[in-house]
């Protein structure tokens, strides 16, 4: 396959890319990647995915690199500028272990491949010149598609005006009309080929995503099989800018914009699962609004909590946050319902924060939950904070 892909990385002109990515350290290690002579690719890299529709409205691209969490941001609206602006433009997503659910759902909706980090140069040296080479394809057929309807509404158009020509050229009109017949059918067979090429086309994404999903799947897990504390790469930076974009986001992306926010305290915790819920303030009963991996028993039972044995109900009550390190130890759970729900969710350890805005009002809680026991680092629970005030800021003027 590496001699069949050459071609279409060996033209003269370099062909474009664009990389979006949150952090320079994920960034470097792609810009390396994209001075090896084998791809002769040039590039423009911005750190956000507004940033990045933005420059694919200024410019022509033959292929994007994205974080996977940044990809699905604003319910993929990267994604989806691609796709609306050039469906043949292929979006590669780069993903952790941690980011391994994120980069799931990017390639469920529609990107090509994926880049796993760390990055291991070769595997991305191939992946990007089999995003190029399929872009060169889909191109390829594009035209192929266009010329074809050229043509076949320029034979539509072939004069028939028989009866104001002599004879002689009636005849030569005859023999260029069987000529014009044998021509579309060499266009109907042409157009077969182009079916075929695009079937063709359809089973290399397909195959790239299968293995892009291979790769994920043997990506070291997101948590330790014990309590260990996580490395957190997000900054305070990072998180003022993502404040910008949330509070930017229109009203009627509600649900869109709380799930972003829970991805974001998911990646900021290192956690495997999460949700976020609203606060009644009659009943002061807490409805869940978004969760990220859970399935519909836990759905069902934390459906409404007030302040019952659960972490949520219990930060709820204290109002302030209560971490659950295990949940087979933990004397919140002890003997409760709750306790063999949880473990059945594949929850052992989770963390519930509530959202109180400026004023002091409460307005809700983002709880996140781990596989194994687990105590979030401080430095995870400092940015938390800072997250749980923009959801709370969110949630309040909404």
């Amino acid at each position: 396959m590496e001699q069949g892909l050459s071609p279409a990385t060996s033209s003269r002109r370099p062909l474009r890319l664009l990389i979006a990515e949150k952090t320079f350290s994920a960034i470097e290690p792609l810009i390396e990647t994209c001075g090896d002579k084998r791809l002769n690719v040039d590039f423009d890299v911005c750190s956000s995915h507004r940033g990045a529709v933005g420059m694919l409205l200024a410019s022509a691209y033959q292929l994007v690199i994205s974080g996977a969490h940044l990809t699905e941001m604003e319910d993929f609206l990267l994604l989806r500028r691609i796709q609306a602006l050039d469906p043949f433009v292929p979006l590669v997503v780069t993903a952790s272990g941690s980011e391994r659910d994120s980069a799931r759902r990017v390639l469920a909706k529609g990107a090509f491949d994926c880049i796993s980090t760390p990055l291991d140069h070769e595997q991305a040296v191939r992946t990007i010149r089999l995003a190029l080479w399929q872009n060169k394809l889909m191109d390829l057929i594009a035209r192929k598609e266009k010329a074809m309807d050229q043509y076949r509404r320029h034979v539509a158009e072939y004069p028939y005006a028989m009866d104001l020509m002599v004879e002689s050229f009636i005849r030569a009109l005859t023999v260029m009309d069987k000529t014009i017949y044998a021509i579309e059918h060499s266009i109907l067979r042409t157009e077969e080929s182009s079916v075929c090429f695009a079937d063709f086309a359809s089973k290399v994404a397909f195959h790239a995503r299968k293995g892009a999903l291979e790769r994920l799947e043997s990506l070291p897990p997101s948590s330790p099989s014990h309590v260990q504390p996580h490395m957190c790469s997000m900054t305070s930076l990072e998180l003022q800018e993502f404040r910008e974009t949330i509070l930017a986001s229109p009203r009627q992306n509600y649900l869109a914009t709380l799930t972003d926010i829970l991805r974001m305290a998911i990646r900021i915790t290192s956690a495997d699962k999460g949700n976020i819920q609203t606060l009644d303030p009659l009943s002061r009963t807490l409805h869940t609004i978004v969760h990220e991996g859970f399935d519909e028993p836990f759905l069902r039972f934390f459906k409404e909590v007030n302040h019952r044995e659960a972490a949520c109900g219990t930060a709820l009550k204290r109002l302030e946050r209560v971490i659950v390190e295990n949940v087979r130890e933990s004397p919140i759970f002890a003997g409760t319902e709750a306790q063999d729900v949880l473990l059945e969710a594949g929850v052992q350890a989770v963390q519930s924060t509530p959202l109180v805005t400026n004023s002091g009002c409460i307005v809700g809680m983002i709880s996140t939950h781990y596989r194994v026991p687990t105590r979030p680092t401080r430095e995870q629970l400092h940015l938390l904070d800072e997250l749980a005030k923009i959801a709370a800021e969110f949630i309040g003027v909404t």
